[in-house]
Parts: C-alpha cells; structure tokens; sequence
C-alpha cells in the first residue's frame, strides 16, 4: 500500500511539473526531461529508466554520463527528445533511430536492414583477442560482418589482416562505411560464407544467425519487426551456420588455427558436438549473466 502511495505522489508530482512549466513557459531541466521520457516509455511497455537516460543523451547527441541533470533544456532539444521518444515507443531499436551505436569503445552506424551489434557481442572479441595475440595470428576471417563490428573492433587491437564476408548488400554498405569512417584496415567482401574465399586464416570468427525458425515470431518487437530476419533466422534448430561453418572450416584454417563462435544460450553442447570431429580443445565461455555465450576450438592436427 505504501508503494502504491508512492507512486501516485510520484506521478502526480511529474504532472505538477509539467503543468507549471506549461503555464509559465519555464523550461525542463534535463532530471525533469529524463522522468518524462520514462512515463512516456512505461505507457508501452518499455519499464527502464536506464533507457529514458539513453533516449535523452542520444537525442541531445550525448552519452548518458555526460548528462548535467540540473541543466534546462531548451523547447528546440526537448522536441527533438520526444520526437525520439515517439520513435521508440512504436518499437523501433534506438540505434535505429540514431542512426549509431557504440561497441567496444567506437560508435558504429546503423541502419534498418543490419543487425544492430550487441554488448555481449564484445566477449566474443576479447576471446579472439586472446588468442590472436598469444599465437601472434596474421590472418582473420570474419564470417557475416554485418555492420562489421567485430572485423574492425579487432583490426584496431591486432597486428592481423583482417577479412570481413556477408551476403547481404546492406551490410557490405554499413561494413565498408563504418570502416572508412574509422579508419580501418578491413578487407571486406560479399560471399556467401566461404564462395569467395580463397586463403587460410588463422582464426575464423563469426556471430551468425542463430535464431531457431519458430522462435522467431515470439521475439521482442523491436527485434521482431525491425531487425533482418536474414540475420537472426538459423533454422529449424538454429544450427544451419554452424553447420557449413564448421564443416568447411578445416579448408580455409591454417594447421594451429582456430574458430571462435557467438551461440545461443542453449547451443553449447550442440556446438560441441558439431566441432568434436574435426577440433580439439573446444571450450565454453559464459557471459555477464552466466549464460553460455562463446564457443571457441582449435582444429585437430593434421598429418
């Protein structure tokens, strides 16, 4: 009951405020903005005042830490907040509708037709890293770059050429955009998988769809409606990609070389057996909230 109590002195004290500043023609200060945004967002569904934080800086061009909450907001930069707010209350993802989103310390464009990157994503970087670095690797293959995150992210960190295929035109677009905009050193290319293909790498990364066919219809809406299917959909199971993956991956890996996977949470040990064949020392990693995530393998040494 207290809470509920709360809560209505809370929601009642926003309105207070708003009408004030109606009447007066005062401005909002940017907590004020924030917690407007985050009524907003609660209407639809969407219960997170991290996300109201996000919303207002990207609006105003900003990372949420560099936020001054007591500053006013001018009517120009509060139309532009909510015009971003009614954006995503219809379920489009943020990066989206900015147009840009930060992985692994840089900003990436965006755009509908291209997987947006993910946070977790970044693990998968940081296991390559390790190994590229302690086998002093030259070649890496990144399969399915989309807006290639991945591919760039490890030109900055490694000494290794790095090649980068997609099929999809819309991403080869973004990749190559993204790698000029930041001045990286990619070669990326539009292959199907391996068709284009035609040296050996020492490591073979890829974050490929993943999605089993039938689960796609029950996911979030703003994944759902917005996101290319192409890059989600893995099949029946989810394993299609892993599939040819894997089993053409022995051609194009040097003799000590490695393939490094983003999975989904319940594919490890279907990763593992699809690996078992032709690689060794096949190991696990978990992500932030202690769901398998990474799967990494060495190939078997070959006489």
């Amino acid at each position: 009951m207290c809470r509920k109590i709360y809560e209505v002195i809370h929601v009642l004290d926003d309105l207070m405020n708003l009408a004030t500043h109606f009447l007066l023609g005062e401005t909002m200060t940017s907590h004020e903005l924030v917690k407007k945004v985050k009524s907003e967002l609660e209407s639809v569904g969407i219960n997170d005042y991290m996300e109201a934080e996000w919303v207002v800086a990207l609006a105003l061009n900003k990372k949420p830490s560099e936020l001054i909450f007591d500053n006013e907001i001018s009517s120009i930069d509060e139309s532009k907040v909510m015009a971003v707010t009614n954006e995503r209350k219809k379920g489009r993802p943020l990066a989206y509708i900015i147009g840009n989103t930060e992985f692994f310390g840089r900003v990436f464009e965006t755009k509908e037709g291209v997987l947006i990157p993910r946070p977790e994503t970044e693990l998968l970087v940081e296991e390559v890293l390790k190994i590229a670095k302690n086998m002093g690797a030259e070649k890496i293959l990144d399969i399915g770059t989309g807006s290639g995150a991945i591919a760039i992210s490890l030109a900055f960190e490694t000494n290794a050429k790095l090649v980068a295929v997609d099929i999809s035109d819309g991403a080869i677009e973004i990749a190559n955009k993204n790698a000029k905009t930041l001045g990286a050193d990619v070669e990326i290319i539009k292959s199907d998988l391996f068709e284009k293909i035609d040296e050996k790498y020492d490591i073979i990364v890829s974050n490929p769809p993943y999605i089993k066919t039938a689960v796609l219809s029950t996911l979030d809406r703003e994944v759902r409606d917005h996101e290319p299917i192409l890059a989600l959909d893995g099949g029946e199971d989810g394993l299609d990609f892993y599939r040819k993956i894997i089993e053409n991956a022995p051609k194009y890996l040097k003799d000590d070389g490695y393939v490094a996977f983003e999975i989904g949470f319940d594919q490890a040990e279907d990763l593992k057996r699809l690996l078992k064949k032709d690689f060794e020392n096949i190991n696990v990693i978990k992500d932030y909230n202690k769901h398998d995530r990474i799967v990494i393998a060495k190939l078997r040494w070959r006489k």
